[in-house]
């Protein structure tokens, strides 16, 4: 049985005794169309730079190929995505429409070689549907096909290339689902989201159905998929816009204070938004003889789709910490092999990578951060050290970093501030240690802030579990065993540092209700979230709260609205460029999110996975995707598009004056 430290049973006398089975749960838990389109704001180049290449032709169906039926008279139009705003900018390549079998072909493509994305993709409009009389203005397909210098040259456009399309490429999509566009400094978000698609994690584009095999250490939902795509397909296959069909699907997918959706692929987007709208309405739509099988056999608990990578070369192993690096490529520490894995943005993470540099000493890594060169940190618990991998070798190198002054005591958490100092926070000496920006082979110099040398009133660590800095060089730290969350201000040194504690009896009425809190973060208007293992919660301290006045809030199971954020033992958190607030539970394996737009007053939960276990640490990327690290599956999860693109890794946002930012 695997062995782990279980943030619930974390016990000081027996730190040394932790096994990746007693930290369990908490750090188990330590341890538009065309250029005249008004969608989106399509816009032509008029001068393009000729680049003939092979064309595409195919199909568009409603349904599958075999179960389905051809849609002649389709509007079938090639875009190449923009690069001026997300949801975006586009430009038209092609347009034809296919014929009563269904059939259609774009000769050549030339794409524009600058000012835009060099993302392509198909949308498939209206058309007759074989055996009906008359042409659905209600139906919309989407298909991303690949690059302009690699793409799918056969391809089917039908409901289940949509849901994969949509979902994936939610955060970079308009209203209307046909317009795809990225910033001009997101193409990386973009290009790593659009791969899950082209190396077919979803379906195949060549037959528009889910692979016969996906690739090694991939699990990928199809059932879900599926039952979406038969849910669009109610409408596909009906006779128009007006049918009972079309009208309850578009009823069903309305967002709450939102307009009804006209066509399936603006539902389409509304459902991908709306994860937990209306779930068992739209279930409730499949039709008798669904088209897509194999589908859902019962009420899903949402309507997200999620990913699972563990690519054999990644080797993962009890992996705890997950991170972000600039390229988009997933970091995680494992704790139960003494390594570090990457897994590969650019190849849509089905390829992925292990790393043990003899030099960076690993032992017990259960944290990690990297910094904007790339470099990888770890903080070594077992250790008392930190670790470095350097970008600079391809990571085949590293460093260990153990100076006196830091007086590393079963580290944690490890972070980066602006200024490139690493702070560390020490679970088992009650401490904070920062190591100062520049460390190499020849000397790195280490600091201690305790109880007793953070001025008055002081920091009170207590068992400090992992920490934060913001915006303005203040450093927060969560006391799992304290209740409470301390804050050292910034410019702390070993001459001068003051420090001060928020606890359950000073942050007001209502309160912040912390119940051991083991993870911390700032959102974009400075408040500080702590996520609480023990009390099912989140907690906030709104910007500026000083130890005489803190107005302390706490988000829980009876507070979050409906169908609310439904906490289990939550044990990590992630803010978003929006804002949002996005928590793992480690009980039930589900992430629950606080939306911004709500003042977090509004909460709902994604999934329960089965088969996902022990969902340990998050992360949010560039192209919005939410992804976990699953310490007793040995695997990570994706929870596709449902977050705001936050730029990466973390400490760029900070090197910009701001806490989190869109890229």
């Amino acid at each position: 049985m695997k062995t782990a430290i279980h943030r619930r049973a974390i016990s000081k006398a027996n730190v040394k005794l932790f096994t990746i089975s007693v930290l369990m749960l908490g750090f188990c838990v330590l341890c538009g169309c065309g250029g005249n389109s008004s969608s989106g704001g399509v816009t032509p180049t008029p001068t393009p730079t000729p680049t003939p290449g092979p064309g595409i032709s195919g199909h568009v169906y409603g349904g599958s190929p075999e179960a389905g039926e051809p849609i002649g008279g389709s509007q079938i139009t090639l875009y190449q995505a923009g690069a001026t705003g997300y949801g975006a900018g586009a430009y038209q390549l092609a347009q034809t429409a296919s014929d009563s079998n269904g059939a259609f072909d774009i000769p050549a493509i030339t794409c524009q070689t600058s000012g835009y994305s060099q993302q392509i993709y198909l949308v498939a409009t209206g058309g007759t549907i074989k055996g009906q009389s008359g042409a659905n203005a209600a139906t919309g397909f989407i298909s991303a096909v690949g690059t302009c210098a690699s793409f799918a040259h056969e391809t089917v456009v039908n409901e289940a290339t949509t849901v994969a399309t949509v979902w994936t490429l939610d955060q970079f999509l308009d209203a209307s689902g046909q317009t795809v566009g990225t910033s001009s400094t997101n193409q990386t978000g973009l290009n790593n989201a659009a791969a899950t698609i082209t190396a077919t994690n979803f379906v195949d584009p060549a037959t528009g159905l889910a692979p016969i095999a996906f690739p090694p250490g991939v699990i990928s939902p199809t059932p879900t998929l599926y039952s979406l795509a038969n849910i669009l397909a109610s409408c596909v296959d009906s006779s128009g816009a007006n049918s009972t069909e079309c009208q309850n699907l578009f009823t069903a997918a309305t967002p709450s204070g939102g307009a009804a959706p006209t066509t399936t692929l603006q539902a389409a987007v509304d459902i991908a938004r709306n994860p937990a709208n209306n779930v068992g309405d739209l279930f409730a739509l499949e039709p008798v003889n669904a088209p897509f099988a194999p589908a859902l056999a019962v009420e899903p608990a949402s309507w997200a789709l999620t990913l699972n990578y563990a690519p054999t070369a990644a080797a993962f192993n009890s992996p705890y910490m997950i991170a972000v690096d600039g390229a988009g490529n997933v970091w995680v520490a494992n704790a139960a092999s003494n390594s570090v894995s990457e897994l590969t943005g650019a190849s849509g993470y089905i390829t992925g990578l292990n790393f043990a540099p003899a030099g960076a000493s690993l032992n017990f890594p259960v944290w990690l951060a990297i910094d904007a060169a790339g470099n990888v940190w770890v903080a070594n618990f077992k250790g008392n050290s930190v670790g470095e991998l350097t970008n600079a070798s391809g990571y085949a190198s590293g460093l260990n970093f153990a100076p006196a002054g830091a007086a590393f005591n079963g580290p944690s958490s490890i972070e980066l501030d602006s200024a490139g100092n690493l702070w560390i926070t020490n679970f088992s000496g009650d401490s904070v240690s920062e190591l100062l920006a520049g460390c190499s082979s020849a000397s790195c110099t280490g600091v201690n802030f305790t109880n007793s040398n953070t001025g008055t009133p002081g920091a009170v660590f207590s068992g400090p579990f992992s920490s934060t800095p913001d915006e303005l060089g203040n450093l927060w730290v969560a006391n799992y065993s304290g209740n409470s969350v301390s804050e050292l201000l910034a410019g702390c040194s070993n001459a001068s540092c003051t420090g001060v504690n928020f606890n359950n009896s000073n942050t007001g009425s209502p309160g912040a209700g912390f119940g051991s809190p083991v993870e911390i973060a700032v959102n974009g208007a400075g408040d500080v979230l702590a996520v609480n293992l023990n009390s099912n919660s989140v907690s906030e301290l709104p910007a500026g709260c000083t130890t005489s006045s803190c107005a302390g809030v706490n988000f829980n199971n009876t507070n979050t609205g409906i169908p609310g954020a439904s906490f289990s033992s939550p044990n990590s958190i992630a803010v978003d460029a929006g804002s949002n607030v996005w928590a793992t539970n480690s009980v039930d394996d589900s992430v629950s999110e606080l939306t911004a737009a709500s003042a977090y007053g509004f909460g709902l939960n994604l999934g329960p996975w089965p088969t996902r276990l022990s969902e340990f640490s998050i992360a949010v990327d560039a192209g919005g995707n939410i992804w976990i690290a699953n310490n007793y599956e040995d695997g990570v999860n994706e929870i596709v598009g449902v977050a705001t693109p936050t730029l990466t890794p973390v400490v760029a946002c900070l090197n910009q004056g701001k806490e989190v930012c869109m890229p």
